[in-house]
């Protein structure tokens, strides 16, 4: 993916998450899938959950950088 592409999406990713609705998305986001205790019964579904935590935290990061 080249540098062209990336700042795309991450001016796509910044609008979207700038208005009201997407703050309000990012704070269910944050409460469901940052904010809890990862460790899951099996190591798959703690991989997961990683994953999801990680992906929010790639959200917030680029709804930040405008």
């Amino acid at each position: 993916m080249g540098i062209e592409v990336i700042e795309r999406h991450q001016a796509i990713i910044a609008k979207a998450l700038s208005t009201e609705a997407g703050r309000a998305l990012l704070d269910l986001l944050k409460e469901t899938f940052v904010d809890v205790d990862l460790l899951e019964k099996t190591d798959r579904d703690t991989v997961a959950a990683v994953a999801k935590h990680d992906l929010v935290i790639y959200l917030i990061e680029m709804g930040s950088l405008k």
